[in-house]
């Protein structure tokens, strides 16, 4: 095999794998398992809930007994694309 032909060979499955594995993604899916969905992803579903019903993430009474969501860190709740993005878009799209 020649190289010119070996290198695209390469490139197509790379193109190939990559595609299979975001696809879901694109379409309109989602992750799967792990911390994504058990702890991330509830936390910028309640930011989205809060932004878009104009009121300010402060508390989220969620998880446990509650915890202040303007102090979590991971939530990037003063993070300025977030502000816009999860105010006007669905919370796959966002996130």
């Amino acid at each position: 095999m020649t190289d010119r032909r070996f290198t695209l060979v390469v490139w197509l499955l790379g193109i190939s794998l990559a595609g299979l594995f975001w696809w879901p993604l694109v379409t309109g899916g989602g992750f799967v398992g792990g911390d994504i969905y058990s702890y991330y992803f509830p936390q910028k579903t309640f930011y989205a809930e809060q932004l878009q019903q104009g009121h300010s993430p402060f508390w989220n009474d969620r998880v446990g007994h509650g915890y202040p969501m303007l102090a979590e860190s991971q939530a990037g709740v003063f993070y300025p694309p977030h502000l816009a993005l999860y105010t006007w878009l669905e919370v796959n799209t966002a996130y």
